[in-house]
């Protein structure tokens, strides 16, 4: 083989691996990272991250989280806390915030089209019962998000199964 070929191929290959990581090319979503901190022994402290992009169109993501075991509105998301058992937890009190360094347009966070912008949820949970230890965890059980503001979309409950925190114990 000659070097013209040799060097064809290796700037072949470095041309598809820029392609592949492209960072301008935008269409995606998807949870990066999942965490969970007892503060206190009853306080939890419980993040995911995910990111949102689109090459053609500006994405509205919520700001207000609500506890909710589904869909509450088209601008909240929803999240609810899981035990050990992946049973919904009715007592405690919880809060939650999705946070990020987006512009905020019209209550909702924006991304604009072309755009990559990263997303924490980030929620607090205390149990009403603090008899005997337990686990809990964070789910997210409605992610909606619109598309130039208009066409309101949402994550099927099949994607949603990653936006789960790992377990943390609460006295």
């Amino acid at each position: 083989m000659n070097n013209i070929t040799k060097y064809g191929i290796a700037f072949l290959a470095l041309l598809l691996v820029v392609l592949f990581f492209d960072g301008t090319h935008a269409d995606a979503y998807y949870t990066t990272n999942q965490s969970a901190v007892t503060l206190e022994e009853s306080v939890g402290l419980y993040t995911i991250d995910f990111m949102f992009a689109h090459e053609d169109y500006d994405i509205y993501i919520p700001i207000i989280a609500t506890r909710a075991p589904e869909r509450v509105s088209d601008t909240l998301l929803s999240y609810t806390v899981l035990d050990r058992n992946d049973t919904i937890v009715e007592d405690g009190a919880s809060a939650g915030i999705v946070l990020s360094n987006a512009k905020i347009q019209n209550g909702m966070y924006i991304v604009p089209k072309g755009t990559v912008r990263r997303f924490t949820l980030l929620t607090l949970f205390t149990p009403t019962n603090t008899d005997t230890p337990n686990e809990f965890r964070t789910h997210v059980t409605h992610l909606p998000f619109s598309f130039d503001g208009t066409r309101q979309l949402q994550l099927n409950q099949s994607e949603l199964v990653k936006y789960t925190t790992p377990l943390t114990t609460l006295r």
